[in-house]
């Protein structure tokens, strides 16, 4: 809610890397993080939940494939 609301993080990344910094310490903890995040962004920045379930996709999407490229396997 602080960074939506004084240092305008606009999407899950904002968040879970460059505010707290869980997508550096835990892929997989960031992807469970992902849905309860966009639900909070979404409440303050007033997305549908739609939109709420689009960033989820596009986020989890992104760390899909930094976890691919480092040669690991996904959680799915």
């Amino acid at each position: 809610v602080y960074t939506a609301r004084h240092e305008m993080a606009l999407t899950l990344e904002d968040v879970l890397a460059r505010r707290i910094g869980l997508q550096f310490f835990s892929w997989h903890d960031s992807k469970q993080s992902a849905p309860v995040v966009a639900s909070i962004l979404g409440q303050e920045l007033g997305w549908p939940s739609l939109q709420q379930q689009e960033a989820v996709t596009t986020y989890t999407d992104k760390i899909d494939r930094l976890i691919s490229s480092a040669g690991l396997k996904t959680d799915e």
